[in-house]
C-alpha cells in the first residue's frame, strides 16, 4: 500500500448557541443487571484489517483524491495536526463526519462498508496498527481516538463530556466521582441509541468539579439525582491538577451508580 498524501477531514467544530439549551435528567433507566461490556480500545489496538485498509485506499483514490491530494482546499488527512483534531473522542465521532459529509460534491453517497474501509485506510495512513479483525460500525463508540503518547488533557475551553457519579461535596457544590477522562464533544445533544450505550459505560477513578448547574434548573434538579449515573457536558478547565467542567447540558442516565 503506498502512501501519497499530507491532508486531514474538516473538523466539524460544534457551534454552541447564544444561550445553551440543556438536557433534562427527569426520566432515568431503573438499574441493570450487570453484563459483560466489550471492552473499550483505543486506535492502538488493532481496530482494522491490512486488506481492509487496502480496500478503503482504492476507494480514497477514486472518490476522495480529488480533494486531498495535498495541492487542493482540503485539510490534512496524517500527522499530528489530524490526530490533534480527533484525539479524546471515539472513532465514530470521525466516521460520522466522513459517511455524512463526505465526499463533498456527493455527501453521504457511499455505502458503509465503503466508510468503513476509508476509515481503516485513514488509520493506516497515520501509523496506526493493524489487527486481525474487520473495522464495524457497532465498535466505533468504544474505540478511543488517541495519539502516539496516549490519553491526554484537552484544550480549556474545549466541550467534553464524562460520565460519573454525581456527588454532593459542599453546599451547592456538585461533583462527579468515579468518571472517566473527559472525552471531546461535538453538540450537547444524544440520539437514543447513544444515551443507551452510556448507561452502560463503565466508570472509572478520577473527579471533576461541576460548575454552573444551578443555571440549569429547573429542568435539572441536582438534589433529585444524588449518587445517581449522570452525563454531563460543557467547556473544560485544567486549573493546577483540579478539572472542572462550566456545565452547559446534564442528564440522569441510570438511578444506581456503582464503579
Amino acid at each position: 500500500m503506498r502512501k501519497i498524501l499530507k491532508s486531514s477531514v474538516i473538523l466539524l467544530v460544534a457551534t454552541l448557541p447564544a444561550i445553551a439549551w440543556r438536557l433534562s435528567g427527569e426520566t432515568i433507566a431503573e438499574a441493570r443487571p450487570v453484563q459483560a461490556l466489550p471492552e473499550f480500545k483505543t486506535v492502538w489496538d488493532g481496530v482494522y484489517t491490512e486488506p481492509q485498509a487496502e480496500r478503503g485506499e482504492a476507494n480514497f483514490m477514486k472518490s476522495c483524491i480529488e480533494c486531498h491530494d495535498g495541492s487542493a482546499d482540503g485539510p490534512f488527512l496524517e500527522g499530528e495536526e489530524f490526530a490533534n483534531r480527533w484525539r479524546e473522542d471515539s472513532l465514530n465521532a470521525l466516521f460520522t463526519y466522513i459517511r455524512t459529509k463526505m465526499p463533498e460534491s456527493s455527501p453521504a453517497s457511499l455505502s458503509e462498508t465503503t466508510y468503513l474501509d476509508t476509515l481503516a485506510y485513514l488509520l493506516w495512513l497515520n501509523e496506526f496498527p493493524a489487527g486481525a479483525a474487520e473495522l464495524k460500525a457497532a465498535a466505533l463508540e468504544r474505540i478511543q481516538f488517541v495519539g502516539i503518547n496516549g490519553p491526554k488533557p484537552l484544550p480549556n475551553g474545549t466541550l467534553v463530556q464524562a460520565v460519573g457519579c454525581l456527588t454532593q461535596v459542599g453546599e451547592k457544590l456538585w461533583a462527579l466521582t468515579n468518571t472517566r477522562l473527559p472525552t471531546r464533544s461535538r453538540n450537547l445533544d444524544e440520539t437514543q441509541e447513544a444515551l443507551k450505550s452510556l448507561e452502560t459505560q463503565p466508570l472509572g477513578t478520577n473527579k471533576l468539579g461541576l460548575d454552573g448547574i444551578a443555571a440549569v434548573r429547573p429542568a435539572f434538579d441536582p438534589s433529585q439525582h444524588r449518587d445517581h449515573k449522570i452525563l454531563a457536558k460543557g467547556l473544560i478547565s485544567n486549573q493546577a491538577g483540579d478539572s472542572r467542567i462550566d456545565v452547559l447540558a446534564i442528564r440522569a442516565l441510570t438511578s444506581s451508580c456503582k464503579p
